[in-house]
């Protein structure tokens, strides 16, 4: 009698370091089995592909290399399973390998050898994660004048190819808030995606506060592709509302950036959506 096969179990796939991916034993309290070659498979330990490594459960071939999109696919090596990683499209298959099944994508940094993002076909079927939780990070902001204390605040998530990002600065202490271009940067590891913008396309909307006057505005890629300068407009005690990069700002504690903004991101592309 034949095998009957149910529906393929799949957990995610996590990054478990710079050069490690994992997979559970587990999804939804059911053992983890994945069907490749007609043939479907329990996996009842964790399986850990190590991209520093050739073969199943590593690299099909080559090293890894910073700027590239994976594959990771389930494979099988004399009627054992396991996991591979691959530079190789779905339609071509990971070297060496004669049945797979792709059950993730992962991309390095654009400025270094190390994985930075990963997504999952999710329970064996064809849905996709293209969206992540919110996270916080510390985005310093630069430019100006010497600023007096303040909180910082911000955080971002991935929306498919893109990061959408929420940002505050409030300054508590008075300082000397003075005219210049203000700006700050994105996630560490992440860059902005050129392809996709051209040099002054806004990003997404900004105002700032002092005790006396209220600024609006939109941020636009810095030229060093790792951040954001914020254009502001005068909107008051201005009589043509030009923008300007250059806005004077009172000494106050009442000094507020406030911002939000969607940015496709380098490290987004070719992962699913």
């Amino acid at each position: 009698m034949g095998q009957v096969l149910v529906q393929d179990n799949l957990p995610d796939l996590v990054i478990a370091s710079t050069t490690t991916i994992t997979m559970a034993t587990t999804y939804l309290g059911k053992q983890t089995r994945i069907s490749v070659g007609g043939q479907q498979y329990l996996y009842s330990s964790v399986i850990t592909i190590n991209f520093a490594t050739i073969g199943i459960n590593g690299l099909d071939t080559g090293a890894i290399a910073a700027n590239t999109l994976y594959y990771i696919y389930a494979v099988q090596s004399s009627n054992t399973p396991g996991l591979v990683a691959s530079l190789a499209a779905p339609t071509t298959g990971p070297t060496g390998f004669t049945a797979w099944k792709e059950v993730a994508r992962v991309r390095t940094l654009s400025t270094a050898a190390t994985l930075a993002v990963i997504t999952n076909k999710v329970g064996g079927t064809s849905a996709f994660q293209g969206t992540s939780d919110w996270q916080s990070w510390t985005p310093s902001l630069s430019g100006g004048a010497v600023r007096g204390t303040s909180v910082e605040k911000a955080y971002w998530r991935r929306v498919g190819s893109n990061m959408e990002i929420i940002y505050d600065y409030t300054q508590t202490v008075a300082g000397t808030s003075g005219s210049g271009v203000y700006a700050f940067g994105l996630p560490t590891g992440y860059t902005i995606d050129f392809a996709k913008l051209d040099a002054t396309q806004a990003l997404g909307s900004f105002y700032a506060l002092d005790a006396t006057l209220e600024y609006n505005g939109h941020m636009c890629p810095s030229t060093g592709a790792v951040g954001f300068t914020i254009l502001l407009m005068q909107a008051v005690n201005s009589a043509n509302f030009a923008r300007s990069t250059f806005c004077s700002f009172g000494g106050s504690a009442q000094l507020q950036f406030r911002g939000s903004g969607t940015i496709p991101i380098a490290e987004f592309v070719g992962l699913y959506t």
